[in-house]
Protein backbone atom coordinates (compact mmCIF):
# COMPACT_ATOMS: atom_id res chain seq x y z
CA UNK A 1 0.00 0.00 0.00
CA UNK A 2 1.31 3.50 -1.10
CA UNK A 3 1.58 6.01 2.37
CA UNK A 4 0.30 9.32 2.56
CA UNK A 5 3.31 11.04 1.92
CA UNK A 6 3.87 9.46 -1.54
CA UNK A 7 0.81 10.28 -2.37
CA UNK A 8 0.96 13.99 -1.40
CA UNK A 9 4.92 14.17 -3.20
CA UNK A 10 2.99 12.78 -6.24
CA UNK A 11 0.77 15.65 -5.64
CA UNK A 12 3.50 18.22 -5.82
CA UNK A 13 5.20 16.60 -8.38
CA UNK A 14 1.88 16.48 -10.65
CA UNK A 15 1.34 20.29 -9.68
CA UNK A 16 -2.17 18.99 -8.40
CA UNK A 17 -3.87 20.09 -5.52
CA UNK A 18 -6.01 17.10 -3.55
CA UNK A 19 -8.82 17.54 -0.92
CA UNK A 20 -8.00 14.89 1.77
CA UNK A 21 -10.58 12.48 0.19
CA UNK A 22 -9.06 12.86 -3.12
CA UNK A 23 -6.16 11.87 -1.56
CA UNK A 24 -7.55 8.82 0.35
CA UNK A 25 -9.28 8.09 -2.92
CA UNK A 26 -5.96 8.13 -4.95
CA UNK A 27 -4.20 6.22 -2.25
CA UNK A 28 -6.79 3.25 -2.25
CA UNK A 29 -6.93 3.55 -6.04
CA UNK A 30 -2.92 3.80 -6.84
CA UNK A 31 -2.26 0.78 -4.04
CA UNK A 32 -5.04 -1.56 -6.16
CA UNK A 33 -2.91 -0.79 -9.54
CA UNK A 34 0.23 -1.21 -7.76
CA UNK A 35 -0.66 -4.68 -6.15
CA UNK A 36 -2.24 -5.99 -9.65
CA UNK A 37 1.33 -4.89 -11.29
CA UNK A 38 3.49 -6.73 -8.44
CA UNK A 39 0.79 -10.19 -9.48
CA UNK A 40 1.68 -9.90 -13.06
CA UNK A 41 5.04 -10.02 -12.34
CA UNK A 42 4.88 -13.66 -10.77
CA UNK A 43 2.81 -14.71 -13.71
CA UNK A 44 4.00 -17.45 -15.59
CA UNK A 45 5.51 -16.40 -19.32
CA UNK A 46 6.40 -20.05 -20.70
CA UNK A 47 8.73 -20.67 -23.17
CA UNK A 48 9.30 -17.64 -24.96
CA UNK A 49 10.48 -18.02 -28.70
CA UNK A 50 12.98 -15.83 -30.58
CA UNK A 51 13.63 -15.30 -33.77
CA UNK A 52 16.92 -14.05 -35.50
CA UNK A 53 14.85 -13.75 -38.89
CA UNK A 54 13.86 -10.08 -39.81
CA UNK A 55 11.16 -9.91 -42.21
CA UNK A 56 10.11 -6.25 -43.83
CA UNK A 57 6.24 -5.94 -42.92
CA UNK A 58 5.77 -2.74 -45.09
CA UNK A 59 5.11 -2.42 -48.47
CA UNK A 60 7.74 -1.43 -50.99
CA UNK A 61 8.92 2.33 -50.89
CA UNK A 62 6.96 3.22 -54.07
CA UNK A 63 4.74 6.03 -55.33
CA UNK A 64 1.33 5.01 -54.71
CA UNK A 65 0.20 8.17 -57.33
CA UNK A 66 1.41 10.31 -59.61
CA UNK A 67 2.65 13.30 -57.60
CA UNK A 68 0.54 16.51 -57.75
CA UNK A 69 -2.59 14.25 -59.09
CA UNK A 70 -4.83 15.69 -56.13
CA UNK A 71 -3.23 18.89 -55.35
CA UNK A 72 -5.74 20.86 -57.17
CA UNK A 73 -8.63 19.19 -55.52
CA UNK A 74 -7.46 19.47 -52.34
CA UNK A 75 -6.43 23.25 -52.72
CA UNK A 76 -10.16 24.01 -53.92
CA UNK A 77 -11.30 22.63 -50.66
CA UNK A 78 -8.81 25.15 -48.35
CA UNK A 79 -10.69 27.97 -47.46
CA UNK A 80 -7.64 29.93 -48.29
CA UNK A 81 -4.77 28.93 -50.66
CA UNK A 82 -2.10 30.94 -52.60
CA UNK A 83 0.59 29.70 -55.05
CA UNK A 84 -0.42 26.10 -54.18
CA UNK A 85 0.08 25.78 -50.85
CA UNK A 86 -2.55 26.53 -48.43
CA UNK A 87 -2.42 29.64 -46.25
CA UNK A 88 -2.67 29.59 -42.45
CA UNK A 89 -2.69 32.23 -39.61
CA UNK A 90 0.98 32.66 -38.38
CA UNK A 91 1.46 31.00 -35.06
CA UNK A 92 4.85 31.26 -34.94
CA UNK A 93 7.30 34.20 -34.96
CA UNK A 94 10.58 34.45 -36.19
CA UNK A 95 13.45 34.91 -34.16
CA UNK A 96 15.58 38.03 -35.39
CA UNK A 97 19.29 37.76 -35.10
CA UNK A 98 21.11 40.83 -33.09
Amino acid sequence: MIDSGTIKKLAELARIELTPKESEKIQKDLGSVLDYVSELKDAPIGDVVSSDEHINIFRDDIEPHESGKYTEKILAEAPKQKDGYFVVKQIMEEKKNK
